[in-house]
């Protein structure tokens, strides 16, 4: 990880994921409206795919930190032009904005720009909030503050049951590196096409095809990965009816029900279910079960934005 920048989650300590979270805490209990000594701090959002929850997370965690905000419009921008992404850099460091939250369709790119930055002697904070297939790791540490807070500010170790389109998912690799780190026992289901060997270099426990049975390895936690449709649809030359048709074979399956967890006799006041969303709703999870008070899913969406302002502040004040 570059100086003052999120960019994964494989080279943070636990110390620094316990200092992010008892800033977190601070934030959420304190319910602050703003930190004064940050109000003369600009940053930036870049964002090359679509997105509600990251970007309007991270933009309203930054207004509540009393920073500016710049949003950066891709349709309308010099990148459209022909401009390089360094070149936008230098002029938002000319601007003086001082950290940059960047989202890009291609894996590696918020590496590939901190090593550029590195190389110009450019002095730019930033946070990969989703680079391709690769990492998206604010996703991962608001996931893990939600089991944290769930259980009274302690991380245990769990048994964790991760289900669908883990090849084409960012969050996946993030949470890997980050579950590992506190001994978390991790599991990967889904179809053939949605898993690859190479997870099981990554300390995965094991693979299954067959989500029935790897609900008989009775995990603690179950999270939902969203189905990448948009990404399956760069890799493969399906229509969206091919594709909508597959969503339906998938959700025979794959899609996680109230009534398949009381088949395998889940205690659905214990067991704990999680989705970074957006939720297919009956293509991956039950609308019944979103709903459950087992679901953890809108309390994953309050605790982003008190952790995503924790690691503003923190990276801003040269602490992360």
């Amino acid at each position: 990880m570059a100086s003052s920048s999120l960019l994964s989650t494989k080279t943070l300590s636990k110390a620094k994921v316990y200092e992010i979270f008892a800033q977190t805490d601070f934030l959420l209990e304190k319910n602050l409206d703003s930190i004064p000594e940050l109000k003369s701090n600009t940053v930036a959002t870049l964002f090359s795919e679509e997105s509600t929850r990251t970007k309007s997370s991270f933009q309203l965690a930054a207004r509540q930190l009393g920073l500016n905000v710049l949003d950066l419009d891709l349709k309308n921008s010099s990148l459209k032009k022909g401009e390089s992404l360094l070149d936008t850099v230098k002029t938002l460091i000319s601007l003086q904005v001082k950290l940059l939250i960047i989202r890009e369709k291609f894996s590696g790119a918020a590496s590939s720009l901190a090593s550029l930055l590195s190389k110009e002697n450019l002095e730019l904070k930033l946070i990969n909030a989703g680079d391709g297939q690769n990492e998206h790791p604010s996703q991962a540490l608001l996931d893990l503050y939600t089991l944290y807070r769930q259980n009274n500010k302690k991380i245990k170790a769990k048994q964790v049951l991760i289900v669908g389109d883990c090849k084409h998912s960012r969050v996946v690799r993030s949470h890997l590196y980050l579950l590992k780190l506190f001994g978390f026992q991790v599991t990967l289901v889904g179809p053939p096409n949605f898993l690859s060997e190479k997870f099981l270099e990554l300390g995965v426990e094991s693979l299954f095809y067959d989500l029935r049975k790897a609900l008989d390895t009775k995990p603690d936690l179950i999270m939902l990965l969203r189905i990448q449709k948009e990404r399956q649809r760069q890799t493969t030359t399906q229509t969206p009816s091919q594709t909508n048709s597959d969503l339906e074979e998938y959700a025979k399956y794959f899609c996680l029900t109230k009534k398949l967890l009381l088949e395998k006799k889940f205690d659905l006041e214990k067991i704990r279910i999680l989705h970074p969303g957006p939720v297919n709703r009956n293509i991956e999870l039950s609308a019944e079960l979103v709903e459950s008070s087992c679901s953890l899913i809108n309390s994953q969406v309050k605790n982003g934005l008190y952790l995503r302002m924790a690691i503003l502040k923190l990276l801003l004040e040269n602490r992360l």
